[in-house]
């Protein structure tokens, strides 16, 4: 008759086994916040483009001293500048500046205080 013969396949141990999941899973964890961190950071080209108009109008408003309101179209955007007095203060301007696309979705907005003598 034949006979048996018992066979010991190698193998990892349990705490092995374990140690190398917790690494595989704090691998997959870290990857996981790196991905969606970037995501939420993420400004298109259009935004982008956007906020550097919106920053050029801003400039030329303060340069040409232009405290009025008032709305222009430059491309594929419009933008708006609203000018009121600060609350308080008859000698300060707020200047609320907005950028919309052809959609009419605003991409970037913000405001500046400027003295009204100026």
């Amino acid at each position: 008759m034949g006979q048996l013969t018992t066979r010991r396949f190698a193998a990892f141990s349990l705490p092995e086994t374990i140690v190398a999941l917790v690494i595989i899973t704090g691998i997959f964890g870290i990857g996981t916040v790196v991905l969606t961190g970037t995501g939420r950071t993420h400004l298109s080209a259009q935004q982008l483009n956007a906020v550097n108009l919106l920053q050029q109008y801003a400039d030329s408003t303060r340069a040409q001293k232009l405290w009025t309101s008032d709305s222009v179209a430059m491309g594929e955007f419009v933008l708006y500048r609203q000018v009121d007095i600060y609350p308080g203060y008859d000698s300060l301007l707020r200047i609320h500046f907005y950028i919309y696309d052809a959609n009419r979705k605003l991409l970037a907005g913000w405001q500046s205080i400027v003295r009204a003598d100026e």
